[in-house]
């Protein structure tokens, strides 16, 4: 995004101050989260 590379899950883990397993499940949530609004747009949108 904004023209970076992207971050590992553990590069951002450390540039927060969090587990790496705890961005993975922020990330598996995330996830979810966009798959559930782009099942439920509409076609034609």
């Amino acid at each position: 995004m904004a023209g970076q590379p992207p971050l590992t899950q553990l590069e951002t883990a450390q540039l927060l101050q969090i587990s790496r397993s705890y961005v993975s499940r922020l990330e598996t949530h995330a996830l979810e989260q966009l798959r559930k609004g782009w099942l439920q747009e509409s076609p034609g949108e």
